[in-house]
């Protein structure tokens, strides 16, 4: 990762085997920054290059045609570089012609670079590629023109129009291709590697692809105070987000295969959310619960007349809620298993068929599985439901979890204190410390270094399946799963 502050100095960090994070101590001011595959380089304030990283003779450190250079495009191994005047040169890996420039480009006013091929958009609003063309990334569309801005993915191409439509050709094995229909009035595209992004005029980010099992639009135009991920197992497609927003609002993206991502029309007044496989809860202000998405277990037939609820929990195939009286009632494949005289309960978590119950005096109840509570647990504080584990945190702060121990989901890291919530989803388990940082176990184990890096300050936590997303508190939601994103 490279980073350019405001006051024009370079950071980077991550996978450093060439060198490419080691910023040159006399880099100098910096106007612009690129980072490749096995290098990382910087435009200086001068108009000129230096690259560092890979000892390549194809891609000196101070290349010397570098003059009155304007922008740069990282490619895999190779960088594309605009001069002032609108010529275009390029240094590096030219094995699929792509630092070789075509004599006919013309005047350029912007560039961008794939895994190994080129892109220039033009002064007249058409679009020239060149370079690797193994998936017709570089098949420009007959009679594309009006482009603003263009964008290069790993194996795809991106171009925005002036109208506001996007254009995207390439390779389309994640629809990172199939362009959001429908949509329009985008002002900002940006291609990755499997899948597509997209600003729109009022600030809703559009997501398509397959890269981070989240698609679709992604608004980020009011604060988020709670973010979930869904318990999706049987999607195609990945996993669902579930997002309440600060003014009552829901939003759903991501995996729209069972219709989690169709929010109700009208939808308001929400002040709880929670999302299940395949279906997502909301509880209104007014106590009421509204359900929908896939119902294949009864979870979105809400009991007619609910009422006075003041706390959801949507799991696989068991859906609950908590009345104001503490009493609890569930509805899916467990509609009948709610234990007799199960009063004065304060929270609710739901698992893949499963629920376990908080009580005020501290003490645990679940049912729906065959896993018996430890003997003796009470001073509980929170609590989580899995795909057949369970999590407890007790009011010293440690966790205790039971359950299946397939995938030592019940192996709670040793010296594990200071714990304020528990999330646990399918083989994953996370726990959230007062200091703002999470602990992972279970699948979720060998990822806690990059969680520990990217997840700060954090709120409140959710895991997915092999996912986790957090909240923090200026509603800026984090997640990760084969990639990190920001949400804001």
């Amino acid at each position: 990762m490279v980073a350019l502050d405001k006051n024009g100095k370079v950071h980077a960090w991550g996978w450093n085997k060439y060198g490419q994070c080691n910023v040159p101590s006399d880099l100098g001011p910096v106007a612009d920054i690129a980072a490749g595959t096995y290098y990382s380089a910087a435009l200086k304030e001068d108009g000129s290059v230096e690259i560092w990283g890979m000892d390549s003779p194809s891609l000196p450190r101070n290349p010397k045609d570098a003059v009155n250079i304007s922008a740069l495009a990282a490619g895999g191994n190779h960088l594309l570089a605009l001069r002032q005047d609108g010529s275009v040169v390029a240094w590096g890996d030219n094995s699929e012609g792509q630092c070789s420039i075509p004599s006919n480009l013309g005047i350029v006013k912007a560039i961008a670079a794939g895994s190994g091929h080129c892109v220039a958009l033009k002064e007249d609003g058409t679009v020239a590629a060149w370079g690797r063309n193994d998936w017709g990334q570089c098949n420009v569309p007959k009679g594309l023109k009006d482009c603003v801005y263009i964008s290069a993915g790993d194996e795809h191409t991106m171009a925005l129009k002036k109208d506001g439509s996007i254009i995207a050709w390439g390779k389309n094995l994640s629809s990172e291709c199939d362009t959001p229909k429908g949509i329009s009035n985008f002002t900002a595209i940006d291609a990755g590697t499997g899948f597509s992004l997209a600003l729109q005029a009022d600030g809703t980010l559009c997501y398509w692809g397959d890269s981070s099992g989240v698609q679709g639009l992604i608004p980020t135009n009011s604060k988020i105070v709670q973010v979930e991920y869904g318990k999706d197992t049987f999607a195609d497609e990945g996993s669902h987000i579930l997002i309440l927003r600060e003014d009552g609002t829901v939003a759903s993206f991501g995996n729209s295969q069972f219709g989690s991502t169709q929010v109700p029309a009208g939808l308001a007044g929400v002040m709880q959310i929670s999302a299940g496989n395949g279906y997502n809860m909301a509880l209104k202000s007014d106590g009421t619960v509204v359900a929908w998405g896939y119902n294949g277990y009864g979870t979105c037939n809400v009991p007619a007349g609910l009422k006075n609820v003041k706390a959801i929990a949507a799991g696989g195939s068991v859906a609950a809620a908590l009345l104001q009286d503490g009493t609890v009632v569930n509805w899916g494949v467990n509609s009948r298993s709610v234990p007799k005289n199960l009063n004065k309960v304060k929270a609710i978590a739901a698992g893949s068929s499963s629920m376990i119950a908080l009580k005020e005096n501290g003490e645990v109840v679940t049912w729906g599985g065959n896993f018996k509570t430890p003997a003796g647990l009470k001073g509980v504080k929170a609590i989580a439901a899995g795909q057949g584990q369970f999590l407890a945190v007790k009011s010293d702060g440690t966790v205790v979890a039971w359950g299946n121990t397939e995938h030592k989901q019940c192996d709670v890291p040793k010296g594990l204190t200071d714990v304020v919530a528990v999330s646990a989803f399918w083989g994953s388990n996370a726990a959230l410390k007062k200091d703002g940082t999470i602990v992972c176990w279970g699948d979720l184990m060998e990822m806690n270094r990059e969680y520990d890096r990217l997840f700060r300050d954090m709120k409140s936590i959710s895991v997915g399946f092999g996912k986790l997303i957090g909240l923090k508190e200026d509603g800026t939601v984090i997640g990760y799963s084969n990639l990190p994103y920001v949400l804001h």
